[in-house]
């Protein structure tokens, strides 16, 4: 009897093991939602890549902020997370240079426009945004230190290419 209960439950595992399909489950190398990754440059010699001393990045509408030298931050890019949905959007972010020195602080405020559309990726792993990027703008304080921005690829499919360079 013992031998009999342990075949059908073998039997059943192997039915729910079989039942499973690729599309069920979510790798983790699937592609998300991209980031918008920034470039920064010398804005003198502008096909040198130049680092933001003590950058921090805020997102005023949220009361939030990405942290200060870590996370998503290298040395000459940072890839920020865009509000997600559909449709046309305009987020505000505040790029604050030398944040942790009160003497030196000195916050840009940037406009980004962008238009949010969902791709499919699977039954497991549902909708990802994509993004088409319309415009962005510095606003002017005057004591920017953000010189110019430049789009360089409107299309945000993924975090492999810079979108926009920022010159310093």
């Amino acid at each position: 009897m013992r031998l009999f209960r342990y075949l059908i439950f073998v039997g059943l595992f192997l039915c729910l093991l079989g039942a499973c399909e690729r599309d069920d489950l979510c790798s983790a190398g699937i592609p998300k939602t991209p980031n918008l990754v920034l470039r920064f440059l010398d804005a003198n010699i502008t096909n040198d890549f130049k680092t933001v001393p003590g950058l921090r990045v805020v997102y005023p509408e949220v009361n939030d902020s990405l942290p200060a030298n870590g996370g998503t931050f290298a040395n000459d890019s940072i890839g920020i997370p865009l509000p997600t949905g559909l449709g046309e959007f305009t987020t505000t972010i505040v790029m604050v240079k030398d944040a942790a020195n009160a003497n030196l602080r000195n916050p840009d405020t940037i406009d980004i426009r962008y238009l949010a559309q969902e791709v499919f990726i699977s039954k497991a792993c549902g909708f990802k945004n994509e993004f088409i990027l319309q415009q962005i703008t510095v606003r002017n304080d005057n004591d920017n230190w953000i010189r110019n921005l430049l789009i360089t690829n409107d299309t945000i499919q993924n975090e492999f290419q810079a979108a926009v360079r920022i010159f310093h």
